[in-house]
């Protein structure tokens, strides 16, 4: 059984009612199958044969008693998808067996994890009964631990070209807070061809200082006009570790997923996006759309739901609410971030097929790229196979942007630990900016090719077509409900202010009474320490 459509009604009287029209596409019922295994030559998305059940429910266990509240359809021959329906791209296994484009398979076949996998074919059977013990990594799962020289160097193309640095050619984004027509030109059209003339401007420390420190925001670029700009944390109100803010507290997003309200959703989204440039901010480190995999994970109250439509379609609507407030949104965390525990989120190696990845985790990210607009992700902590999930070149490239068409930015979760969380591999494996920390970072690895350098310019395309699509989407947005006042404001970055001010107050407060405890702690173990001494004596 599965969720296929929903509709929310208005607020009925008693003795109301109101007719709604429930849509479910055809294409969205097909499962993935990636190990053909029905035997018909084709690995993918496929209906098979047979009798389709569709019911109105109530909830999930109570069907309605009306007379065609249940309806059955057959189909009478498979069915298959071979291509996206958005992007018109080709959809093949990216993380299966032999076609695992980051050298492991990710459902752990070919390095001996021996995984049971639950299926509803035997549920009994399948479900786990103990703990599985750690297991033991296979060489090939150890040579993806870390990324090394020896990867960075191995991902040269000699048949990549040089690019253009520091042309004068006098375009501009941006004038004095202002987004210019060439901005709103190009954040319209990602494939606009003045991008080349544009990027050709910039210099390679003003691409790399923007790629390294995007925490907390996003650098200035002096050569195109672009202000520094700031990004806030904060899932339900604006605010958090990347700034003080001043904001509506909502309720958690779960909360909002149960009123299956999508016009609610923007409404809120559009709020928050409004009070961020209130509070001086341009993007917004949220929403978050993982899955309810477990009643247990730390990080529930931020994601929506268990089910990937309910999620897709509530975080699609905060997105586009935030968009036409004029404020990018870095949607997380992608991809499967569904468990919280202490160190272990940083490194713990998830193992699944490709089926349960497409259809359960990736759905609601696709439903973002395709339906709604999204220009703006945020990887996760957490391994996708053997392979950090904000360095897999199968979900940045292989599945977000080759099969889905994204041309937004991909930022990586705070990255506390720089030989894992490493930005010499997201960079390489399409991501766009990397959030290196409070004291920032450098390339580990080589500079100086010519791919490096391309990957570094392509990740500076996406950031800034990421800021500037909002933009456009914002002044549409404005222009269809007829109210100019929905235009978001031009305005400079403060570099400090009285919040900041009272931020760094608290933080010396805290300083100073770690260090008198400090102090009393080592007085007393000397006190001790004079007395043991005494007693010797």
């Amino acid at each position: 059984m599965e969720l296929g459509a929903f509709a929310k009604t208005k607020e009925l009287q008693p003795g109301e009612s109101e007719e709604v029209t429930l849509t479910v596409p055809v294409e969205k019922m097909a499962s993935y199958d990636a190990y053909d295994a029905n035997h018909n030559g084709f690995a993918g998305y496929e209906l098979d044969a047979g009798d389709y059940i569709f019911t109105v429910r109530h909830d999930a266990h109570t069907v309605d008693d009306a007379e065609k509240a249940t309806l059955t359809c057959t189909l009478p021959a498979n069915v298959q998808y071979p291509t996206d329906s958005v992007s018109g791209s080709e959809v093949s296994n990216k993380f299966t067996g032999s076609d695992a484009i980051d050298g492991v398979s990710l459902d752990g076949s070919d390095s001996d994890q021996n995984i049971t996998y639950l299926t509803r074919a035997d549920f009994a059977g399948t479900f786990p009964k103990t703990n599985t013990t750690t297991r033991a990594m296979t060489d090939n799962v150890k040579a993806l631990n870390l990324y090394t020289a020896d990867d960075a160097n191995g991902w040269i193309n000699d048949a990549d070209e040089a690019i253009t640095t520091g042309a004068k050619n006098g375009l501009k984004i941006e004038d004095n807070g202002e987004t210019t027509d060439l901005g709103f030109q190009l954040g319209s059209d990602f494939n606009d061809p003045r991008w080349d003339a544009l990027l050709d401007q910039l210099t390679v420390d003003e691409m790399e200082n923007l790629y390294i420190n995007a925490y907390g925001g996003l650098a200035e670029l002096k050569s195109v006009g672009k202000q520094k700009s700031k990004d806030a944390d904060g899932p339900a109100q604006i605010g958090g570790f990347t700034g003080m803010g001043a904001g509506t507290g909502f309720p958690s997003s779960s909360t909002l997923a149960q009123t299956w309200n999508a016009d609610l959703a923007q409404e809120e989204g559009r709020t928050i996006g409004t009070q961020a440039l209130q509070n001086g901010y341009t993007g917004w480190y949220a929403p978050a759309t993982n899955m309810h995999r477990s009643p247990f994970n730390g990080r529930n109250y931020e994601y929506y739901s268990e089910d990937s439509l309910l999620s897709g379609v509530i975080c699609g609507n905060t997105v586009t609410g935030a968009n036409q407030a004029g404020v990018y949104t870095y949607v997380k965390h992608f991809i499967c971030n569904d468990g919280e525990s202490g160190i272990y989120r940083d490194s713990v190696y998830t193992w699944m097929t490709e089926q349960t990845l497409r259809e359960t985790y990736l759905r609601p990210f696709q439903m973002l790229v395709e339906d709604y607009d999204a220009v703006g992700l945020m990887s996760s902590y957490n391994r996708i196979g053997a392979v950090w999930a904000g360095g897999s070149e199968a979900l940045l490239t292989g599945i977000l942007r080759d099969e889905w068409g994204f041309d937004g930015a991909v930022i990586t979760d705070y990255c506390d630990h720089h030989s894992y969380m490493n930005g010499d591999q997201a960079l390489r494996a399409g991501g766009s900016l990397w959030m290196a920390g409070f004291t920032g970072g450098k390339m580990a690895f080589e500079t100086g090719s010519n791919s490096y350098l391309q990957a570094l310019r392509r990740a500076t395309k996406e950031a800034l077509y990421m800021y500037l699509h909002v933009r456009v989407t914002n002044r549409d947005y404005a222009d269809s409900i007829g109210d100019t006042t929905a235009v978001r404001h031009a305005f400079t970055t403060s570099v400090f202010g009285w919040r900041h001010l009272v931020a760094l107050i608290d933080i010396v407060a805290v300083v100073l009474f770690a260090l008198a405890v400090r102090g009393v702690v080592i007085d007393v173990k000397l006190r001790k320490a004079a007395k043991t001494e005494k007693k010797n004596f």
